[in-house]
């Protein structure tokens, strides 16, 4: 028996993220499927299996360009995860067991084990907050930035340093403390749909009018992490400097920041992020340890390393890279 709860994309779209159960359905089979199906979810695909043979023919069928996020009951676990575990596009498996103890030694053998679970409740609501999606675009957008160099002496003036990497730094500042006007989100909306070479023509109007209707500034972060123009626009004019486009975005950019804030720590933390690099943006990046740099964009962190390293994606030759990063809230 499979089962085929939700599906948002074509079967091996690159970059595809999956949800794969396995379980016993004899029993309760109808709550199990509900409750998976009702469940919050942050995956293009949930599929429900009970049979091994089948789950492990479809895990097997998809290009190493899927992810794929097991879940297991321990009876059906032990006989397929020891034949799936080293496969690519398997990046996380659970456990689903009412004797969470007995069984977490055996679970703990397998690198990509990350949790064991006693109520099925608390293993689906764990998994959104831990695996929500990082857009695909974000992983294929070239990484760039602007470097101080850490020669200089502290005396310089500012006309002496780094042209790029002072420009970066006072113009978002600058945007960001622009007051908000009554007819800013108008003007942005009018920009955009007089632009040209739109890949998709249709669709591309009715995304912006939802914009001008539905924007609000709490919903920024939720707005830029969409697959949509927002981020296209925003981050291309903030790689290419383009002042024109960067200042329609101001109350954007205002509200980006801003809401984060709202809701950031106050005490140091550590994030990380996976990203695809250029041969020459990563000689780039290496040349500059010990100096100051400006990333020109907005990046997207996680809390947790192996989400991080889902992200860093396969694209030829590439270089891939996780970022480690620590945070103080304080500077």
């Amino acid at each position: 028996m499979e089962s085929k709860l939700k599906s948002t994309s074509n079967k091996n779209n690159p970059g595809t993220f999956w949800q794969i159960w396995l379980f016993d359905l004899s029993n309760n089979a109808q709550k199990i499927v509900d409750t998976v199906k009702e469940g919050p979810s942050s995956t293009d695909h949930i599929r429900i299996f009970e049979n091994i043979v089948e789950c492990e023919q479809f895990i097997r069928s998809l290009s190493g360009d899927n992810r794929i996020l097991f879940i297991a009951d321990i009876l059906l676990g032990q006989q397929i995860i020891p034949q799936i575990h080293q496969l690519r596009q398997v990046f996380a498996i659970y456990i689903y067991s009412t004797e969470e103890q007995a069984n977490e030694l055996w679970c703990r053998q397998f690198k990509k084990f990350r949790g064991i679970y006693t109520q099925l409740n608390k293993l689906i609501a764990s998994i959104p907050s831990r695996y929500s999606r990082r857009p695909r675009r974000d992983m294929d957008e070239s990484f760039v930035f602007s470097i101080l160099n850490a020669n200089i002496d502290q005396e310089q003036s500012t006309t002496e340093l780094d042209g790029r990497f002072v420009h970066s730094q006072l113009l978002i500042d600058a945007l960001q403390r622009m007051k908000s006007t009554s007819t800013e989100i108008e003007e942005f909306v009018y920009f955009c749909l007089n632009q040209k070479d739109i890949k998709d023509p249709n669709a591309y109007p009715k995304l912006v009018q939802e914009f001008q209707k539905e924007y609000k500034s709490n919903n920024s972060v939720w707005w830029y992490t969409r697959d949509s123009f927002v981020y296209r626009m925003l981050n291309k004019a903030l790689r290419l400097h383009n002042v024109d486009v960067l200042f329609l975005f101001r109350f954007f950019i205002r509200d980006l920041a801003e809401q984060p804030e709202e809701n950031q720590l106050d005490y140091p933390t550590h994030v990380d992020r996976g990203q695809s690099l250029s041969t020459y943006e990563l000689k780039k990046l290496q040349q500059s340890v010990g100096k100051m740099i400006s990333i020109n964009s907005f990046l997207s962190t996680t809390l947790y390393r192996d989400v991080a390293e889902i992200y860093i994606g396969n694209q030829g030759d590439s270089a891939k890279v996780l970022f480690d990063i620590n945070v103080d809230p304080q500077i």
